[in-house]
């Protein structure tokens, strides 16, 4: 009779071992079981998988993406409420919020397209940032400072001291996705963790480069012109002053094909911005 109430015993600690080993498994792949459960019968959007597909996304890079339920809002207007973006004028073109949802404007302007890629990448490690835990976020975020001292970037430097001021605390997570969308040629201890993720990072990061070349880089060149002509009447004044009618009138072809230069430049500026910001917005923003 004892050794059948041993036995008893015995079963039931197998029994409650086996729950609770059950139950802890369970709790560990929590995010798993809701993955799989979320995604047994989702079908991206056309355009959210071609996104997927142009970043170049691996089946977990692509699982994050999805499970993120990503919307493509059709207006800035509705991007702004969707992200609770309190800067309007901010040019912030998607957003992941910690309940597993990624927005992405819509951008339609074919030079400016491949910068929703660079979007998707960059809000689907924002996803993957969120599902670290402390120990590897530990162990990332000294990697991502040390790549952005060595990168030394003045744009990049001057990126993260504003979400310091704007978003204490989500520095590294800011920078985990920057670097991950726009930066090649990385430590190799981080190409291959973001090797889990996009198969062929590169095409990100080439789009990345065609965003700044052709929004950033035509502001930077409104900026070159504007001190030119400035420079240029100042010197024409000078030489009216002076008598010099011929050195004035010697002057003005340039001058004008500067202007010319700079109208039509600030004309493409504020389409882009306008794409980007919206008509409001990027009037605004003038």
């Amino acid at each position: 009779m004892q050794q059948r109430r041993r036995s008893s015993v015995l079963v039931d600690l197998i029994i409650l071992a086996i729950v609770v080993g059950g139950g802890y498994l369970a709790y560990l792949t929590h995010n798993e079981l809701l993955d799989w459960y979320y995604l047994r019968d989702y079908q991206p959007p056309a355009r959210i998988a071609q996104l997927a597909d142009q970043a170049g996304m691996t089946d977990k890079g692509r699982k994050l993406f999805y499970r993120a339920n990503p919307t493509i809002d059709n207006s800035r207007q509705q991007l702004v409420a969707d992200c609770k973006i309190q800067n309007d004028k901010t040019i912030e073109l998607g957003c992941y919020l910690s309940n597993d949802k990624i927005f992405l404007l819509d951008i339609t302007d074919p030079a400016l397209l491949g910068e929703m890629t660079v979007t998707a990448a960059h809000e689907t490690l924002h996803a993957v940032y969120d599902r670290l835990g402390q120990g590897e976020k530990k162990r990332l975020n000294s990697l991502l400072e040390a790549e952005a001292t060595k990168l030394s970037d003045d744009k990049l430097t001057e990126r993260l001291s504003d979400y310091d001021k704007l978003e204490p605390g989500e520095r590294d997570n800011e920078l985990h996705s920057i670097l991950g969308s726009e930066f090649a040629g990385l430590s190799p201890e981080l190409e291959a963790y973001y090797a889990k993720y996009f198969s062929n990072r590169s095409q990100v990061v080439a789009y990345s480069r065609q965003f700044n070349q052709t929004f950033d880089g035509l502001h930077e060149q409104i900026i070159v012109l504007d001190a030119e002509i400035k420079a240029a009447k100042t010197q024409m004044n000078a030489l009216l002053a002076a008598g010099n009618v011929p050195g004035y009138n010697a002057m003005v072809p340039g001058i004008n094909a500067k202007i010319n230069s700079y109208n039509s430049k600030v004309e493409l500026y504020n389409r882009y911005a306008s794409s980007l910001l919206g008509a409001e917005s990027a009037a605004a923003s003038q």
